[in-house]
């Protein structure tokens, strides 16, 4: 049930003449306005809480002329004068809380604005104003299967003016915006099994926003078989609009099982738990594993191989990657290679080779500073350099080359010597020919040859 908060302003206006002591006035052009203000709740159950009461002092109120001038204005109730002349015309008066925000939690902001009204003379007139709640609310609920499945979660309600807040584990107040298109922001993570944190983001958003409305944005999500259900739907309405995002009990494909009791695809009416496996590179039973082979079944399943392709019935070996090559006599077994090819015979498979080019035979795929590049082909098997970057081409890689331009003398690279000051030329050394005035030290005696 909503609760429906509407904050009343009576105010009576009762005009009789006054005697004016100033005979430069007709006394027939003004009046006396008797102003009173009164506040009064009524609570219709439809949902949501009450709203706080927002302290009649704290309402400012304007007295405003047919033309939108203001004649008097009051920062607060209080200093509103029991009684007040206006001149005799048409008004309306205007009576809100004074903390209008585009966005702040728990801020309800109320306005109202009465009717336009005539001041005669020898006339009482009365007028009813009424301020309801003139901006909206918005609330955020995490289902259990979000709390249970995810490590962090939160939701950003962000407005046009780029004011946001925040709903994350802990917040439980009701926010208030400005009548503004909103756009809503779900962000949650969960932690595999290896350690990997993983952040998936959902949004939904308010194009059409109404004020003395509630929006409810309901998170349901979980983690099943390393994927997230969750669905995204939004309700427009007046007064109270939930906004779901997630639902377990959708049954979206019409198969009979809800995200909530474990379809892993609710896109697709063949995918649902203890469902046929089908060879279609779908989990088709939701066990997670993709067209898993039951060996012997009397069907070839692509990661089994049968010493009867006919029917499967005697004996089974496995084929991890499909390639139609068992496990047992794969050089690859974890690659899908069915040429087998092996250009360095020795009987592992270019696929899964760290040296596939080399005729060095490479058996033991060692590789030391685990850079993906075999000792057996590596040209600085102790210094990680998967490029294999060579610039003097001297066969000994730049990460551990200690003479980088193969002049025959160490630079400081590597942990070289030193001695060749300049070890990007090869003709800079110790003894190179000096060439005079040209402002090069050739030979690195720290000084350019003078003739």
């Amino acid at each position: 049930m909503k609760k429906i908060i509407t904050l009343v302003l009576i105010s009576g206006l009762s005009i009789f003449i006054a005697c004016q002591e100033d005979d430069s006035a007709p006394q027939d052009e003004f009046g006396t306005l008797s102003f009173t203000l009164d506040v009064s709740i009524s609570i219709e159950e439809i949902g949501g809480r009450v709203e706080a009461v927002v302290p009649l002092e704290n309402y400012r109120v304007i007295i405003q002329q047919e033309d939108g001038v203001t004649y008097a204005e009051y920062a607060n109730y209080s200093e509103v004068p029991t009684e007040l002349e206006l001149p005799t015309g048409s008004y309306r008066v205007i009576a809100h809380s004074d903390n209008d925000q585009p966005a702040l939690f728990e801020n309800p902001y109320y306005y109202g604005e009465s009717d336009l009204f005539t001041i005669d003379k020898d006339e009482v007139q009365s007028v009813s104003l009424t301020a309801e709640l003139a901006n909206m609310k918005v609330s955020v609920s995490y289902s259990s299967n979000v709390t249970s499945s995810f490590d962090t979660y939160s939701t950003s309600v962000e407005n046009t003016t780029g004011d946001v807040l925040i709903f994350n584990e802990t917040e439980t107040r009701e926010g208030y915006f400005a009548v503004d298109p909103l756009t809503i922001l779900s962000t949650l993570t969960y932690t595999k099994l290896d350690g990997e944190v993983v952040t998936i983001q959902y949004s939904a958003g308010i194009s059409d926003p109404q004020p003395k409305t509630h929006y409810r944005i309901n998170i349901d999500a979980f983690v099943q078989n390393g994927r997230v259900a969750i669905n995204i739907t939004l309700d427009e309405g007046t007064d109270d609009v939930d906004i779901n995002l997630g639902n377990g009990s959708l049954d979206n494909d019409n198969d009979g099982v809800t995200i909530g009791e474990g379809d892993c695809d609710d896109s697709d009416p063949t995918v649902y738990p203890n469902a046929p496996e089908v060879l279609d590179g779908e989990d088709n039973n939701c066990d997670g594993l993709v067209d898993n082979a039951v060996c012997g079944n009397g069907v070839v399943d692509w990661s089994e191989e049968c010493d009867d392709s006919n029917n499967c019935l005697i004996t089974c070996e496995i084929d991890s990657d499909g390639d139609g090559v068992a496990d047992n006599s794969d050089n690859c077994p974890g690659n899908n290679n069915a040429n087998q090819a092996d250009n360095d015979n020795d009987g592992v498979g270019n696929l899964c080779d760290n040296c596939p080019n080399t005729f060095t035979i490479n058996g033991s795929q060692t590789d030391s500073d685990n850079d993906g590049v075999g000792n057996a082909c590596d040209n600085c098997p102790n210094n990680p350099n998967s490029g294999q970057g060579d610039n003097d081409n001297d066969g000994i890689g730049n990460a551990c080359d200690r003479d980088l331009d193969n002049d025959g003398w160490e630079g400081t690279s590597n942990g070289g010597n030193g001695l060749d000051c300049n070890d990007n030329n090869p003709f800079i050394y110790p003894g190179a020919p000096e060439i005079p005035n040209n402002g090069i030290d050739e030979n690195c005696d720290g000084a350019d040859g003078i003739l």
